[in-house]
């Protein structure tokens, strides 16, 4: 069960099993991590995605982006 923790870094962390190991990744991770399997879900179908925008509402503060 994946559950969230706080990073040596003191920022937000999500502790996953990967490859038989318990690992903790950053939210940025998770978001590059499902960003490149779109990228590749793409390329396969011979598709071109050339360029990728995020909105991000402006009323968050600098944690929640």
């Amino acid at each position: 069960m994946n559950k969230v923790v706080t990073t040596e870094q003191n920022e937000l962390g999500i502790e996953v099993r990967y490859q038989g190991y318990n690992t903790v990744f950053t939210a940025e991770r998770i978001v590059a991590a499902f960003m490149t399997e779109l990228a590749r879900i793409c390329a396969r179908n011979e598709c071109v995605a050339s360029d990728i925008v995020l909105s991000i509402p402006g009323y968050y503060n600098e944690f929640e982006r």
